[in-house]
């Protein structure tokens, strides 16, 4: 079984219930051609780096999977969906995913506790030595 990660830009201009329609096709798709969604992250709105089709943000949706083989309808549909500005596939090693997701288990589990600081906050009772007066 090969892993893969698929990272699309849907249109900004979608509302909440189109964009959810347009993951859950990408979903189905993924299923339908005998692949296991393992993991899938709405970034949310975000500004592109240069424009694309004319729009400046974009909504980031991550989406990691394991299947055999990427299907060629599931980057069909990528390609020829106009909701979708972008996309970019990769394939990830089986090590890469689990320490990836071991890591997110991390931080997601101590934000929810609170955050003991490593760093102090040391102030000194003498106020600065700085002048901006030329010396003669």
């Amino acid at each position: 079984m090969k892993y893969y990660e698929i990272l699309y830009i849907v249109h900004p201009a979608l509302e909440a219930g189109h964009l959810k329609d347009i993951i859950d096709s990408i979903d189905t798709l993924i299923e339908k051609n005998n692949g296991t969604l393992l993991r899938q992250d709405n970034w949310g709105k975000k500004k592109l780096a240069y424009p694309i089709d004319k729009q400046n943000y974009g909504t980031y949706v991550l989406t990691q999977f394991s299947s055999e083989k990427i299907n060629s309808d599931l980057l069909t549909q990528l390609e020829q969906n106009s909701s979708i500005l972008a996309y970019l596939k990769s394939r990830i090693e089986e090590n890469d995913l689990l320490e990836k997701i071991d890591n997110i288990s991390k931080s997601e589990s101590s934000s929810d506790e609170p955050e003991a600081s490593s760093t102090k906050d040391v102030k000194s009772d003498e106020p600065e030595a700085s002048s901006t007066e030329d010396v003669k």
